[in-house]
């Protein structure tokens, strides 16, 4: 597995810094590339679109990392934001965004491990496949392309983020896929729905908002659990 980074921070120094340590301190892991960008307004939305997981300074002067993550979000929605910053307020906008973690500069070395061992793992798990039956035929998709799937009687359908493959169901219960893909970041919000929390944009007590645009009801009896469950799944480990 490949690994593209790039680190986009106005302060040099700090970015050859986080650099340096991506490169150096990843031996065990997929070698990552690592790209460095102290002008953001360089960054085309092409160029941008192309990294797996981005290191982005809030506050980067005639162009924050919140501008240049709503620029990427209009063009794709997989890549892995982490929040570069100088304040312990985080920006609530980051979350609107998409934000993995938001990483102090003042404790980046005590921090960074374990943020880009979380980072890998979710890349990881996008790369693993989902197997079901379909007119007699086993079928594979990867975890990363599902959006969620809706409970429709005795069948599921299956909502992915290739309009070729969604919309396709087949036999099973929620109650089995659900404790089947809970490890895999796969959270109920309610007893039609098992969504992809990679795809989550929003949650509340009535709804959840995917980053297709697509509005589902959330469950308000469980959604404490869900909320829980939700937190502690993008929350630090």
């Amino acid at each position: 597995m490949t690994v593209r980074i790039l680190v986009c921070d106005d302060d040099a120094a700090f970015a050859a810094r986080l650099s340096r340590w991506l490169r150096e301190n990843t031996a065990r892991e997929p070698q990552p590339e690592v790209e460095t960008c102290t002008d953001p307004l360089s960054l085309t939305d092409a160029r941008l679109s192309a990294f797996d997981i981005l290191f982005l300074d809030i506050d980067m002067g005639r162009c924050s990392g919140i501008e240049l993550a709503r620029r990427l979000r209009r063009v794709q929605a997989r890549s892995l934001l982490i929040f570069v910053t100088n304040y312990v307020e985080y920006s609530p906008e980051g979350y609107e965004v998409g934000a993995f973690r938001f990483l102090l500069k003042s404790r980046l070395e005590e921090k960074l491990p374990a943020y880009y061992a979380a980072a890998l793992e979710v890349l990881r798990r996008r790369e693993a496949v989902y197997t079901y039956a379909l007119n007699g035929e086993n079928c594979r998709i990867r975890l990363g392309d599902i959006l969620y799937l809706e409970s429709r009687g005795r069948m599921l359908c299956l909502h992915t983020t290739d309009p070729a493959r969604s919309g396709q169901a087949f036999y099973g219960k929620m109650e089995e896929e659900s404790r089947r893909l809970a490890e895999s970041g796969f959270l109920r919000v309610h007893k039609s729905y098992l969504v992809n929390i990679a795809h989550i944009r929003r949650l509340n007590h009535a709804e959840t908002e995917l980053d297709d645009g697509t509005v589902l009801p959330v469950s308000r009896r469980n959604y404490p659990t869900i909320r829980t469950t939700y937190l502690n799944w993008k929350c630090e480990p």
